[in-house]
């Protein structure tokens, strides 16, 4: 799983690459599933997306933390308090008045 971890990382395979692996692979090892390719390339490109996503937070919340006079931390929470709430949804509150 490692050297897949990392080709995949390193030089990912082209959809139509990912199509032959799959076709091969599948009728090499007898496997019936219960998805075909396309929804499992759909998956792969969501779980891409959202890890990308997750990055580009880390980093724009780097990027705010490491500029100068930015308010974090207690100095943000003082300025601007919030209240949180888990209901059926999360809820956010901003506590002072304007």
């Amino acid at each position: 799983m490692k050297d897949i971890d990392k080709q995949v990382e390193t030089s990912p395979l082209t959809k139509e690459e990912s199509k032959a692996q799959f076709v091969e692979m599948t009728e090499e090892l007898g496997l019936k599933h219960s998805f075909n390719f396309d929804e499992a390339w759909e998956i792969g490109e969501e779980l891409r997306k959202r890890k990308q996503f997750r990055e580009n937070i880390t980093t724009l919340e780097s990027q705010i933390n490491n500029t100068e006079n930015a308010l974090v931390g207690k100095e943000l929470h003082d300025l601007i308090p919030l209240d949180y709430y888990w209901l059926p949804r999360y809820i956010r509150k901003n506590t002072r008045s304007f």
